[in-house]
């Protein structure tokens, strides 16, 4: 008898495709439909992360999706 997923103590994460690792503040804003100004303050705070490439800072999506994925397990 196999064990299924759960039972191996696996977690089964969607399908989904992250096609950037970072993204701009800008775009960030674009996706989410917050203003540019709330993005700003939220890197600024550390509520979101970022990472600094060259002389700007980026909205880091892989640690975004990483801390959600822990929490959504965790919880």
């Amino acid at each position: 008898m196999e064990l299924d997923e759960k039972e191996q103590g696996r977690v089964t994460v969607p399908p989904f495709q992250i096609p950037l690792a970072v993204v701009t503040k800008q775009r960030f804003s674009e996706l989410t439909g917050q203003d540019i100004g709330v993005i700003d303050a939220q890197v600024d705070r550390g509520l979101l992360p970022s990472v600094k490439v060259g002389k700007h800072r980026m909205v880091n999506l892989a640690r975004l999706w990483v801390d959600a994925l822990n929490q959504e397990v965790n919880s």
